[in-house]
């Protein structure tokens, strides 16, 4: 009878341990079919950012016909869903490595693939800027090498705030508040808390308590991190979830977001709000939810992962803005020309810019990667 028992339990052990094998090879081939869609929608982030970009301050321009300010809303929305999205995958990627970072071993981490690149390139757009205006005459001028020096940081200063390289401070930034708080970063107190700051970042663009330029509102963003890191722990949770909604249905609320984005983006610019367009604006914050949501549960954009997004996205991001702006001064008077357009002939010339910038910085990273390859090949060898 005692020999039985050991038996049924031994069987009953075995079962178990099979049973937890199989849940964890399930739940590693769902984190990895997750991170393959997570590269996709890197890729179509990119692809927003650079369109944003290439809009030559679209935003900006105020047109009198109601017609051209409901195109310039439509087209300018479609460049303001890269931004949080960046953030989501940051933290669906930092929640696995979370216990184990302090903020200091974090940073040094990113500094060879992250931080050291981004000042690379800061300080060549910074160079490129700077040029144009040194007289190599005055050079010796005291007084001329003092203004020179405030032209500099002033330059760095707009660039910083004002250019697609204020991403990289503010994405680390919020990946040190999490670090910070990483004890509790899994309390949803913790994340309501978050969420409120970004509502309140969201409220400022009607308000004007704080800057309301979104390169300026870092703390906002916190909370989609935070909401990455969270998709990552509750991934069967939110895969149930994508299975069960409906495809039309989603497509249905992100075309009526999409209207609600566009509208609330016209009112705000009528109210004289300095940023409009915002990416923190909460309408354009349930609208790029559900975009989100939708890039995960389909499956037919998969191929975009032969491209190699997690290799060659940032690279892109990096060196976008410096090719678009030196496109842009090759033909001044034929960009001055285009600009003076309204705003539906002029979405021609900014399809071309765009194609053009991406295809042009996917190329270039890739020629770099190749041979940055080749040379660490060539340096074993020797």
């Amino acid at each position: 009878m005692e020999t039985q028992r050991i038996t049924y339990l031994e069987k009953a052990l075995t079962t178990l341990q099979k049973t937890e094998s199989v849940n964890i090879k399930n739940t590693d081939a769902l984190a990895k079919s997750y991170a393959n869609k997570m590269n996709v929608i890197r890729f179509v982030a990119i692809c927003s950012i650079v369109w944003c970009h290439s809009l030559l301050g679209l935003e900006d321009k105020n047109y009198p016909h109601v017609a051209d300010k409901l195109f310039q809303a439509f087209i300018v929305q479609f460049g303001r869903i890269g931004t949080i999205s960046f953030f989501i995958i940051s933290g669906f990627f930092l929640n696995s490595k979370l216990a184990n970072y302090t903020i200091f071993a974090y940073l040094k981490k990113r500094f060879r693939k992250t931080i050291m690149p981004w000042l690379i390139v800061l300080m060549v757009c910074v160079s490129l800027e700077m040029l144009p205006k040194i007289s190599i005459g005055q050079l010796l001028d005291p007084q001329y090498l003092k203004s020179l020096i405030i032209l500099s940081f002033s330059t760095i200063k707009n660039i910083l705030l004002y250019t697609s390289f204020w991403f990289v401070p503010a994405s680390l930034f919020s990946a040190c508040i999490i670090i910070a708080f990483r004890k509790v970063v899994n309390q949803y107190w913790f994340g309501l808390v978050l969420l409120l700051i970004s509502i309140f970042y969201g409220a400022n663009l009607y308000l004007g308590w704080v800057p309301q330029t979104h390169t300026k509102a870092w703390l906002g963003y916190v909370f989609f991190m935070w909401a990455g890191i969270q998709l990552k722990r509750k991934l069967a949770v939110v895969h149930q979830f994508i299975e069960k909604i409906q495809t039309n249905k989603i497509w249905l609320i992100i075309l009526l977001l999409f209207m609600v984005a566009c509208t609330e983006s016209i009112y705000l610019k009528v109210q004289g709000c300095t940023d409009a367009f915002g990416s923190i604006r909460m309408s354009n914050a349930l609208l790029f939810a559900f975009v989100f949501l939708l890039l995960l549960k389909t499956d037919s954009l998969l191929w975009l992962n032969r491209l190699h997004p997690q290799y060659h996205v940032y690279g892109v991001y990096l060196i976008h803005s410096i090719l678009i702006t030196q496109l842009v001064n090759l033909f001044p008077a034929w960009v001055k020309y285009c600009v003076s357009l309204s705003a539906s002939r002029f979405v021609l010339f900014q399809i071309a810019l765009f194609a053009i910038a991406l295809s042009l910085s996917y190329l270039l990273v890739f020629i770099f990667l190749k041979l940055k390859k080749r040379v660490k090949a060539h340096l074993k060898l020797a």
